[in-house]
């Protein structure tokens, strides 16, 4: 029972084109690719700028509305917590996003208290649970 190459599924990619597999650009070092930092990078500044309400309405992000209003937005600050710590993961030197994690975090901070959440939301290895 050996196995064998499936020619359907074989490409040859060059050295001068962009070498993805699964998501990740495998290149000459493992990055991310730029389009997914350039929309995370949007959703960051527009929800740092106008607030999550704004950022989830004008952003069409459609898990996060009901009857074309935001209804989850404790759920979509750690969709972008999660999404930064994700391309932290794969890029760890990358400043920009290194201060927007703590710029997302002292937001996040700020809008549970505000909204009651405080010291009894977590959430998970964000360090976002509040110090009792």
């Amino acid at each position: 029972m050996g196995f064998e190459l499936n020619e359907a599924k074989t490409h040859f990619i060059s050295n001068a084109d962009r070498q993805i597999v699964t998501g990740l650009v495998v290149n000459e070092k493992l990055s991310i690719p730029s389009s997914y930092k350039r929309n995370l990078r949007q959703e960051i500044y527009y929800t740092l700028k106008f607030g999550i309400e704004d950022s989830i309405v004008h952003g069409n992000r459609l898990n996060f509305l009901e009857d074309g209003q935001p209804i989850r937005c404790p759920t979509y600050m750690t969709h972008l917590i999660g999404s930064v710590q994700y391309v932290l993961q794969i890029e760890p030197e990358n400043r920009w996003f290194l201060n927007a994690k703590q710029k997302l975090l002292d937001y996040a901070r700020a809008y549970f208290r505000d909204e009651g959440l405080g010291a009894e939301y977590y959430l998970h290895r964000s360090r976002l649970r509040e110090k009792r």
